[in-house]
């Protein structure tokens, strides 16, 4: 095991001996038995693609910057607590980051940049964002668990967990959002964003053992476009607690159709997929000018706390409407 620091001396290319001093070995290029530090030189280290490289550490110098080209880049350990520690910029390029059996609790960060893919496979292990985090592509949570704590995290692309996503009370944006057999979505008690569809669906739970813990946070939709919802409440899951339509004609499917609290359609529709099945929403449903509730017939009874609309459109089921707290036209 070796701290190999990056110092430039021959070029930029990441590939070359000559630009590495690794401390009580002959200099080479980085091996997975190496925490690996890029200094901040005039040279700065470009990785090419193909080479993807498994590192104990990686640390970024304040100033420096990191090129990542078209790798996986594996790490499997942590150094100062870090296992991946950017003071400096990361240049993402069409890079995967995979942090890989920790093997203890440690932070990442990108104070600089963002990742284009990060994937958390460390089983037993919880990573913790040392700073607000952007990932341009995808997050897959394998094994092990990321904590948020009190930071931004937001995902462009699509979020996986088989394991574990902490918000706390952060501000969380993806663009959809699995939860596996197996996986937890322990949300935010702030907003959870999604912002568009993978696979046709916005937001699947599984049925057979993917947990949603809704921390009396908002789940808000913003994206234009027709897609659906798949939503269970199979045990351990309490189902969402407050929801948002903006702009999306969202189709919400269920197994227990529960919503724990308010929904409130700012435009776009809110659709029953299931609408021969009861719907219960036990807060109120506000209907913005514009917006539907139900744009298709409901033959399932519909029970909600109450009903608010602002010359927005709400469509009754031929079945029992039980608007428990009545109907108070805002408009």
């Amino acid at each position: 095991m070796a701290v190999n620091t990056w110092d430039g001396a021959a070029d930029t290319d990441w590939n070359t001996a000559g630009n590495w001093d690794t401390t009580g070995v002959t200099d080479r290029v980085p091996t997975s038995a190496d925490d690996v530090v890029i200094a901040n030189v005039s040279n700065k280290p470009v990785m090419g693609d193909g080479l993807n490289p498994t590192l104990l550490s990686l640390e970024v110098a304040a100033s420096s910057q990191l090129t990542c080209g078209a790798n996986t880049i594996t790490v499997t350990s942590a150094r100062g607590g870090y296992a991946f520690n950017v003071s400096g910029t990361l240049v993402p390029s069409g890079s995967t980051v995979v942090l890989s059996g920790i093997g203890s609790d440690a932070y990442t960060k990108v104070d600089t940049g963002s990742f284009n893919n990060l994937t958390i496979n460390s089983s037993g292990d919880t990573i913790q964002l040392g700073n607000n985090l952007t990932v341009g592509g995808a997050l897959t949570i394998t094994a092990g668990e990321l904590d948020i704590k009190t930071r931004t995290l937001t995902v462009t692309g699509d979020v996986s967990v088989t394991g574990t996503l902490t918000g706390n009370a952060s501000a969380i944006s993806m663009g959809s959002l699995t939860i596996a057999s197996g996986g937890t979505y322990n949300a935010t008690s702030g907003t959870t964003t999604l912002t568009s569809e993978g696979g046709g669906n916005t937001l699947t739970i599984n049925a057979s053992g993917g947990v949603f813990n809704h921390n009396k946070g908002l789940v808000k939709c913003t994206f234009s476009g027709n897609t659906n919802m798949y939503i269970t409440t199979a045990a351990g899951n309490g189902g969402l607690w407050d929801l948002e339509i903006v702009g999306s004609s969202i189709h919400y499917y269920y197994v227990t159709p529960t919503i724990l609290n308010n929904v409130t359609v700012t435009s776009g529709s809110f659709n029953s997929g299931n609408n021969t099945e009861p719907l219960i929403i036990r807060g109120n449903v506000y209907v913005a000018s514009g917006a539907t509730m139900f744009a298709a017939a409901q033959s399932g009874a519909v029970t909600i706390d109450g009903l608010l609309t602002n010359a927005g459109t709400y469509r009754t089921s031929s079945a029992a409407n039980n608007l428990n707290g009545g109907v108070r036209n805002l408009g």
